[in-house]
């Protein structure tokens, strides 16, 4: 499990939490569905202020 990094006719690369990267052939692979979830720890805003979430939503959405 993991998040889709990329894909290819014949894989898909996943990305783990920790930035681990899996390439997995599409013939080993079943089925392929969402969990709804992020990669964001549950509960993660609660630790953050209105301001720190502001930031952050600023950081994400500014061009690179």
């Amino acid at each position: 499990s993991g998040m889709i990094a990329s894909e290819t006719g014949n894989s898909i690369t996943l990305v783990e939490q920790d930035d681990k990267r899996h390439v997995v052939l599409r013939s080993h692979i079943e089925a392929i569905r969402s969990t709804g979830k992020s990669l964001m720890p549950d509960g993660l805003e609660k630790d953050l202020s209105p301001q720190d979430v502001a930031d952050l939503l600023r950081y994400l959405t500014e061009p690179p």
